[in-house]
């Protein structure tokens, strides 16, 4: 069962594009979640500029593995463009990113969720879809943002799903269908937490 750190060559567009192609993808999450759920979550390494939300991995952060190559330049693990892959559907390793850099992230996902960081406005909206009822799972500022159009969401069925995490389009919200209440806030917050193995004192350092 892939545990966090592995890079895959796998293709996840993103919600609304035609397919580009594959690329490499990290996994984040822990690997007990992965073996409970079978779904991975991934980051894809994205030649962009770094910031709060897209942590910088260099080529030496990257060991090649098997038929995988080294990085010819740096890429960024993109916190925005978290999701879930199907195990079986994952291929072989392809590498393996640094342990250091795996932490950077860890250490950024607390802000990229608005783990225990109330007043909540957006994040825990329960919307139907496209593709079914979700609650997101973004932080504020990143649902707010005009220019954000895919979301992070979590399967939702009179209660929030911990699998599997989902990249929503702007365009495939439909309908407004509620919000969670604190309590179930901070349930979501617990949940996220168990798919990356963080534990709740972790987001106090975010």
């Amino acid at each position: 069962m892939p545990a966090a750190g592995n890079a895959f060559l796998i293709e996840t567009p993103l919600p609304g594009h035609a397919g580009g192609g594959r690329h490499l993808s990290v996994v984040l999450s822990d690997q007990a979640y992965n073996q409970r759920t079978g779904y991975p979550v991934v980051a894809p390494l994205r030649r962009v500029a770094p910031n709060a939300y897209r942590l910088a991995v260099t080529p030496v952060d990257f060991v090649a593995i098997g038929a995988g190559r080294p990085l010819d330049a740096e890429r960024v693990m993109d916190l925005g463009q978290l999701c879930a892959v199907e195990s079986r559907n994952l291929g072989p390793v392809y590498g393996q990113v640094r342990k250091a850099a795996i932490e950077r992230a860890m250490g950024a996902l607390p802000r990229q969720f608005q783990l225990a960081q109330p007043p909540w406005r957006r994040r825990g909206e329960i919307w139907s879809s496209t593709r079914g009822e979700f609650v997101l799972a973004s932080n504020d500022m990143a649902l707010s943002n005009a220019h954000q159009q895919q979301f992070l969401a979590l399967p939702y069925c009179e209660g929030v799903k911990d699998a599997p995490l989902t990249m929503l389009g702007a365009q495939e919200l439909l309908q407004q269908r509620g919000q969670l209440a604190v309590e179930q806030q901070h349930q979501l917050d617990q949940t996220l937490l168990r798919i990356f193995g963080l534990k709740s004192e972790a987001h106090n350092e975010a």
